[in-house]
């Protein structure tokens, strides 16, 4: 299988993931934030991270010329919203080192995808 495919599959399965583990939610540490409710931080996972997850996936997966735009973008959203959760929350989970370095992967693995303005 010829490196291109192999990260397009990989990358378009993590954004899958990510786009999944949005639309979940995340339910921990809002008793030690300034929030009274995770309406506002479930809207922003769901719509924002899950949304922009979802349709960067569709993008890998169907080699749309915006996919490297789109992936590495949502690579940067998971890395702030983690830093930001981390930041107000503190470092309560695992799950928060493995979300950031789910970031950092989709945005080196982006980086693999065929540049439209190069070709």
């Amino acid at each position: 299988m010829p490196r291109p495919v192999i990260i397009k599959c990989v990358l378009g399965s993590l954004l899958g993931l990510v786009a999944l583990n949005a639309f979940g939610g995340g339910h921990h540490g809002l008793a030690s934030s300034p929030l009274s409710d995770y309406l506002v931080p479930g809207l922003i996972l769901l719509f924002i991270a899950g949304g922009a997850a979802l349709g960067a996936a569709m993008a890998v997966f169907t080699g749309l010329p915006s996919a490297r735009r789109l992936a590495a973008g949502v690579g940067i959203i998971i890395i702030v919203w983690i830093a930001a959760e981390a930041a107000i929350i503190g470092a309560e989970s695992w799950l928060q080192a493995l979300t950031a370095i789910t970031g950092v992967a989709i945005l080196l693995l982006s980086l693999g995808l065929p540049d439209p303005a190069r070709s």
